[in-house]
């Protein structure tokens, strides 16, 4: 009996000092993230956690400045965004994920904005485009792709607008169309193709609009039908 009453007594005892201690240490564990110094900088681990209880995303800073990863976490938990920061707490690697755990893009940031050259996936793993970036604006060529890895589109951006040669294929990878863009709008000579790569049509655009003669041929590469516009308007309509 004064067997079993020791054992029970060390049991309420231990019970009783787990409930006196493992407050503290969860008010500690608590402290050791999201912390400010004495000068209100960021310092150490953080996280955030929404009112269910979810972890939202987690990482740490060095005086104010993100440093190593940081992971932001889709409602499921799985991971949604990792970001790899460089020493200057500005420049990231950035990857994003689908929901399914595939790569979804991936590219650099520079103070939270896109920059350079950004690569983007289908959740079947395929690349669909290849897009640069200056201070978050498309900069340069801009590539889309079917799903047979064949290129679908070249586009050229400045400062986030159309400017320069844009292209389309066909799923065979012969050309589609070729036009130029100034300012975000169409201008200049363009011409589309048959997948055969005979011209199908043919003629220019003057801000954004049909101008001047257009002449659509035959797969033969036989004129059709000749079209004359103005700014958009279509003046004259007559078969070859």
């Amino acid at each position: 009996m004064r067997t079993i009453k020791n054992i029970a007594s060390r049991v309420l005892v231990i019970f009783v000092l787990m409930n006196c201690f493992v407050p503290s240490l969860s008010a500690q564990d608590k402290e050791d993230y999201n912390r400010l110094d004495e000068n209100g900088l960021k310092q150490g681990a953080w996280r955030k956690i929404n009112e269910e209880g979810k972890l939202l995303y987690e990482g740490q800073f060095r005086d104010d400045m993100p440093y190593g990863e940081f992971r932001y976490y889709f409602p499921n938990g799985r991971l949604k965004v990792l970001m790899a920061f460089e020493d200057d707490g500005l420049t990231s690697l950035t990857t994003f994920y689908h929901p399914s755990g595939k790569v979804q893009s991936i590219g650099k940031h520079v103070d939270q904005k896109k920059e350079g050259l950004w690569l983007f996936y289908s959740d079947t793993g395929n690349l669909i485009a290849e897009e640069n970036y200056q201070s978050d604006l498309k900069h340069g060529l801009s590539k889309s792709y079917y799903p047979t890895g064949k290129v679908l589109e070249e586009q050229q951006f400045v400062d986030g607008k159309k400017h320069g040669i844009w292209k389309q294929h066909h799923p065979n990878g012969a050309l589609k169309h070729e036009a130029y863009y100034e300012n975000d709008m169409l201008e200049g000579p363009a011409v589309y193709y048959y997948a055969n790569g005979a011209i199908y049509t043919a003629g220019r655009y003057t801000k954004g609009l049909k101008h001047g003669e257009w002449v659509r041929f035959t797969q033969q590469g036989e004129p059709e039908t000749s079209e004359v516009w103005n700014m958009g308007i279509l003046m004259e309509d007559q078969n070859e």
